[in-house]
């Protein structure tokens, strides 16, 4: 019996003895491609892992940009209140309007779950267009007017810092 076995495996031809050879190299090659695909996966997390981390430090990086702006206009606004200038307190809080929009978008990408500012931020831009208005509808004392929208977007003030805070001295892993 074992003579006939051997016999068998003397008596191929070389493309019987390709095929034999070709099956473990295919069994070899499919399990070398199988690892390639786990390490190409595992580069794929680590690449939206880093990602992420590079959006929320740019984000980071907007905010402490964009807050002081905001505490800039906040300052231009009390001056025109304390100077009954209605043409610069309708200007600041058109530019309070604008910048908190691009805030709340912002603070979105960071973190949807900060209702309590984002409500904030919405009620000041509220009242500054109401304030706005009413700017050029009436002829009321500017610090009148404004008294709603200036508390609204101090709150704001308020509520964003400690954001800020947060997010300059977060550490990337």
């Amino acid at each position: 019996m074992v003579v006939a076995v051997a016999s068998q495996w003397f008596g191929l031809n070389w493309v019987d003895w390709l095929n034999v050879v070709a099956f473990p190299l295919g069994i070899i090659g499919l399990v070398l491609t199988w690892r390639q695909a786990k390490g190409a996966q595992d580069a794929a997390v680590a690449a939206r892992s880093a990602m992420t981390r590079a959006q929320r430090q740019i984000r980071a990086n907007q905010l402490m940009t964009l807050i002081p702006q905001l505490r800039w206009t906040t300052a231009e606004l009390d001056l025109a209140i304390k100077s009954n200038d209605p043409d610069l307190a309708a200007r600041q809080l058109e530019h309070w309007k604008w910048q908190v929009g691009y805030i709340r978008g912002v603070v979105i990408g960071i973190d949807a779950n900060q209702t309590a500012l984002l409500v904030k931020l919405q009620n000041s831009v509220t009242l500054a267009s109401t304030a706005t208005y009413s700017l050029v509808d009436t002829n009321r004392e500017v610090h009148v007017v404004c008294l709603k929208a200036r508390k609204a977007i101090g709150e704001a003030c308020d509520a964003l810092i400690p954001m800020l805070g947060e997010q300059s001295t977060q550490v990337n892993e």
